[in-house]
Protein backbone atom coordinates (compact mmCIF):
# COMPACT_ATOMS: atom_id res chain seq x y z
CA UNK A 1 0.00 0.00 0.00
CA UNK A 2 1.03 3.32 -0.76
CA UNK A 3 -0.75 6.47 -0.06
CA UNK A 4 0.14 10.33 0.56
CA UNK A 5 1.09 11.80 4.09
CA UNK A 6 1.94 15.18 5.55
CA UNK A 7 3.87 15.44 8.32
CA UNK A 8 3.14 18.78 9.88
CA UNK A 9 3.74 19.66 14.16
CA UNK A 10 -0.13 20.07 14.26
CA UNK A 11 -0.20 16.17 13.07
CA UNK A 12 -0.56 13.81 10.23
CA UNK A 13 -2.87 13.83 7.02
CA UNK A 14 -3.10 10.85 5.23
CA UNK A 15 -5.17 10.21 2.10
CA UNK A 16 -6.74 7.47 3.28
CA UNK A 17 -7.05 7.45 6.88
CA UNK A 18 -8.78 3.89 7.14
CA UNK A 19 -5.75 2.18 6.47
CA UNK A 20 -3.38 4.21 9.60
CA UNK A 21 -3.84 4.29 13.05
CA UNK A 22 -6.01 6.60 14.66
CA UNK A 23 -3.56 9.20 16.14
CA UNK A 24 0.09 10.36 15.64
CA UNK A 25 1.17 8.90 18.41
CA UNK A 26 0.05 5.09 17.11
CA UNK A 27 1.59 5.91 13.72
CA UNK A 28 5.05 7.13 14.77
CA UNK A 29 5.13 4.21 17.18
CA UNK A 30 4.13 2.18 14.60
CA UNK A 31 7.16 3.35 12.65
CA UNK A 32 9.85 2.83 15.42
CA UNK A 33 9.61 5.63 17.53
CA UNK A 34 9.00 6.56 21.21
CA UNK A 35 5.73 8.66 20.04
CA UNK A 36 5.22 11.46 17.53
CA UNK A 37 7.04 14.40 19.64
CA UNK A 38 10.44 12.34 18.43
CA UNK A 39 9.10 11.46 15.54
CA UNK A 40 8.62 15.09 14.22
CA UNK A 41 12.35 15.86 15.27
CA UNK A 42 13.71 13.13 13.22
CA UNK A 43 11.94 14.49 10.49
CA UNK A 44 13.02 18.33 11.36
CA UNK A 45 16.58 16.95 11.56
CA UNK A 46 16.46 16.09 8.00
CA UNK A 47 14.31 17.87 6.25
CA UNK A 48 14.17 20.57 8.11
CA UNK A 49 11.31 22.47 9.83
CA UNK A 50 7.85 22.79 8.72
CA UNK A 51 5.53 20.50 6.68
CA UNK A 52 7.09 16.96 5.14
CA UNK A 53 5.38 15.72 2.21
CA UNK A 54 5.44 12.35 0.81
CA UNK A 55 4.52 9.13 0.39
CA UNK A 56 3.55 6.04 3.26
CA UNK A 57 4.63 2.89 2.30
CA UNK A 58 3.21 0.06 3.92
CA UNK A 59 4.12 -3.69 3.31
CA UNK A 60 1.02 -6.09 3.27
CA UNK A 61 1.33 -9.50 2.98
CA UNK A 62 -0.09 -11.59 0.01
CA UNK A 63 -1.80 -14.45 0.69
Amino acid sequence: MVGYCAIRESGITFGDKSRHPATADEFAVADGFRDYDEMLSWFWERYGRGEFVGKVIKWELQE
